[in-house]
């Protein structure tokens, strides 16, 4: 059987008391606010997304919001337990203590967790109860979905936030009237370039401010700690480039995904085949696929194809300070200075704010976001009859046009004067205030 007391001092607001690592998240510079998801009876909520972007703080607020209804359970701490002791107990814990909250951490760590989902909504142990499962292999929440298909369940991700998540966060705190500007404004692809256009005047005046704080959430990325520590410090502490590393690639073989991320690294905005990657890491091409599909499916990284289905593929990482820790793993330096100087380098930035379009991008279309290279004409990004192309970089070059594109978008790295705005259907905005528009999906917590 499980002790009880372990679950009890998990739970400390049961007795009134504060989590611990609640009161370090209220005494940091900034609070991530996530969706509130509604508290709903017979309903499982399956929360993915990587280590380190506040799943578990997510599940312990709402606990302490709700201290008498709620249950806590850090499964990383119960490695060993059997399946109907688990059971078991929540059962009786529901029964005895008329519990309507349930919140399962880590559900990954739980061998058989899916099954002993299913078991707990085959008993209707659940139907009285609102159940938050969160997982750091999302691989195992993709189980757990398929597991409970025809139950009541919803699949929510947490990613390290977007710029958009990332601003508001900031804003809300620092500039309440841009706040205000901004959450009441936002854009996606399927929008015609002339409502783009009128949602981007209303911000053309705040350029300079949100140009400022993209040029930060390059260095931080969109994980609540290197965000906080940076805000506090000017700085972002070496333990957490190290403690991505050690959170991310804990259950795969660490110097070879680093090394095959680091030819992904070399090659942002570049097309590769399995047989480059093979050649320059000297692992087989079933070595690198099996790596590749791994890393995809932990949320690491992502992939676009081309869109006339070649074998040419791109690869990109979903968040910029896992491509600075990836970037300064084999090196001595100090990773912050490190960071802050590849910002100066005009052409890697190029890459590198293309992999943070392409990362926003992903994050919404998905499967249906593709990339053109035919005949010498590249575009970096499509999107049905609407091509994205990112030039972060002082000349701009208008981008080739192709079949089947009605309408373009070229992110600029600054404001363009009226009249070089927009020319017939090519509107040219900065990547800052594209990216703190572009709107986020419904799934996304």
């Amino acid at each position: 059987m499980i002790d009880w007391k372990t679950i009890i001092l998990q739970n400390p607001w049961w007795k009134g008391n504060k989590d611990l690592d609640l009161l370090k998240v209220e005494d940091s510079s900034f609070f991530i606010e996530r969706k509130n998801l509604k508290i709903t009876p017979n309903t499982i909520y399956l929360i993915k997304g990587p280590r380190r972007v506040g799943k578990s703080i997510y599940l312990k607020t709402i606990a302490q919001n709700n201290p008498k209804d709620s249950t806590y359970i850090n499964l990383d701490t119960l490695p060993n337990i059997k399946i109907n002791d688990l059971i078991k107990t929540i059962e009786q814990d529901i029964s005895v203590n008329s519990k309507k909250i349930l919140l399962l951490d880590e559900i990954q760590s739980l061998e058989d967790g899916c099954e002993f989902l299913k078991a707990m909504v085959d008993l209707n142990t659940l139907k009285d109860v609102c159940v938050f499962v969160t997982g750091s292999d999302p691989r195992s929440i993709e189980k757990c979905k398929q597991v409970l298909i025809g139950r009541s369940q919803e699949i929510k991700i947490m990613f390290p936030l977007t710029f958009r998540q990332f601003l508001l966060t900031i804003l809300k705190k620092e500039n309440s009237n841009l706040f205000n500007i901004l959450k009441n404004s936002k854009i996606n692809l399927e929008d015609k370039n002339n409502i783009i256009f009128e949602n981007y005047k209303i911000l053309e005046p705040y350029f300079i401010e949100l140009d400022t704080y993209f040029k930060i959430f390059l260095l931080t990325g969109g994980f609540p700690e290197t965000i906080n520590s940076y805000f506090s410090t000017k700085k972002i502490s070496e333990k957490y480039y190290e403690d991505i590393i050690q959170k991310i690639f804990e259950k795969m073989d660490k110097n070879k995904s680093i090394n095959i991320l680091k030819i992904i690294v070399d090659c942002l905005s570049c097309s590769l085949k399995y047989t480059t990657l093979s050649r320059k890491t000297s692992y087989s091409q079933d070595t690198i696929k099996s790596y590749l599909e791994d890393l995809e499916e932990l949320l690491i990284i992502f992939e676009i194809k081309e869109s006339s289905k070649s074998l040419i593929k791109k690869f990109y990482i979903k968040d910029p300070f896992i491509i600075h820790s990836i970037i300064n793993y084999y090196n001595n330096l100090d990773s912050f200075i490190e960071s802050k100087n590849l910002l100066f380098n005009e052409l890697e930035l190029g890459k590198f704010v293309e992999n943070v379009v392409g990362s926003h991008l992903h994050n919404i279309y998905n499967l249906n976001l593709k990339y053109f290279n035919v005949d010498k004409k590249e575009v970096d990004f499509i999107y049905k009859n609407k091509a994205v192309e990112v030039k972060y970089r002082n000349n701009i070059v208008m981008p080739n046009l192709i079949d089947g594109v009605e309408e373009y978008i070229i992110l600029s790295k600054s404001i363009l004067g009226p009249a070089d705005i927009i020319q017939d259907n090519r509107l040219v905005i900065p990547v800052s205030v594209f990216l703190c528009l572009l709107e986020n999906p419904n799934s996304f917590l």
